[in-house]
């Protein structure tokens, strides 16, 4: 079942995943992969991604996203699917259509995150993970798979991890096994207001980093934007093996096109811009906006530069200068941050 199985391995080497926020984020890590051989992952979420174009981003598909990584060359690239299950997309549904369809469309590994539904237990988790795990390998024997959560879903303890864990690598069949590469470890990190606000509890993280170690998986972390170079060591000490970072680098290209705007005296197309982000709400979920109102494009920007009504004035600012250049140079910045810590691993 493992031999030749390209995105075991892939995932198992990737220390870093990222969220495809925009397209402009997704090109730049692909030249950045080809001109350093970091790996990077990406990690669609269903509102980013999903089958049937319920999706924000211009890629809109799993399908799309690996024929621009075909396209480019990339040979160390996999693409895995963050929080697969029931009330994880745009839609209400059970998770199950999205997951057989990520599997269809080529996706190396599957976070497996029921945790979400009302009323969820450690219990009912684990029955809906072996009844996903068991969906998807149903179509394809080399899927890889993440389980668990962030603590933002549904928080627990380094016990109910462990019993999770044992519970799951028992039900599951014994090929299926070596094939669950990741547990998610909880160690108080959360992203707000453009900055990583949670209390990090080390003493937690290695726990949980030991748990995973136990059974075989890799510790992995969710939330770790906006992370200091002495912050992801801190982790790597504890034992933590990769990191999903996403809304930093949707917030590093709003932050480009506001300045590119202001540069090029576009002042009603940015107050145009930040009342388009006002007014979808999207920016609730990551920020509180003071005195500045330009705060709005940067937690929301991500979300709404590809409505249409948006077109005219990207393709006026995009005559007007290099944009993605701008883009490209700042995440290309961040990237040599994050690899300097985590090539420690």
């Amino acid at each position: 079942m493992h031999k030749n199985n390209k995105s075991r391995e892939l995932a198992l080497a990737t220390k870093v995943f990222v969220g495809p926020m925009t397209l402009n984020v997704v090109k730049a890590c692909i030249e950045y992969h080809n001109s350093t051989d970091n790996i990077i992952s990406f990690l669609p979420s269903r509102r980013q991604l999903d089958f049937g174009s319920n999706s924000y981003t211009a890629l809109k598909t799993p399908e799309a996203l690996i024929s621009l990584i075909s396209k480019s060359s990339a040979k160390r690239m996999l693409v895995a699917r963050d929080h697969a299950g029931p009330s994880q997309g745009t839609l209400l549904d059970n998770g199950v259509a999205s997951i057989l369809s990520d599997v269809t469309a080529g996706v190396g590994q599957i976070h497996i995150d029921p945790f979400k539904v009302s009323g969820a237990t450690m219990h009912t988790a684990l029955d809906k993970t072996i009844y996903l795990i068991n969906r998807a390998t149903s179509l394809s024997q080399n899927v890889c798979f993440e389980v668990g959560t962030e603590e933002a879903i549904f928080p627990y303890t380094p016990g109910e991890l462990d019993r999770f864990l044992g519970a799951l690598l028992a039900s599951v069949p014994h090929e299926v096994v070596k094939n669950i590469l990741f547990g998610v470890v909880q160690s108080g990190t959360s992203v707000f207001n453009l900055s990583n606000t949670g209390n990090f509890d080390a003493k937690k993280s290695a726990a949980m980093a030991k748990i995973c170690e136990k059974y075989g998986l890799l510790a992995k972390e969710h939330n770790s934007d906006y992370l200091s170079v002495d912050d992801f060591k801190e982790r790597i000490d504890c034992g933590v093996k990769s990191f999903n970072l996403a809304p930093e680098f949707g917030t590093i290209e709003s932050a480009v096109l506001i300045d590119l705007m202001k540069k090029h005296n576009m002042h009603e197309a940015l107050r145009f811009f930040r009342i388009m982000c006002f007014e979808s709400g999207k920016w609730k979920r990551w920020g509180v906006v003071d005195t500045d109102q330009n705060k709005y494009i940067h937690l929301a920007g991500h979300y709404i530069q590809t409505h249409v009504q948006m077109s005219g004035i990207m393709k006026t600012l995009y005559d007007k200068c290099d944009v993605y250049g701008e883009v490209k140079a700042r995440i290309f910045e961040r990237l040599d941050e994050v690899f300097h810590a985590t090539n420690s691993i």
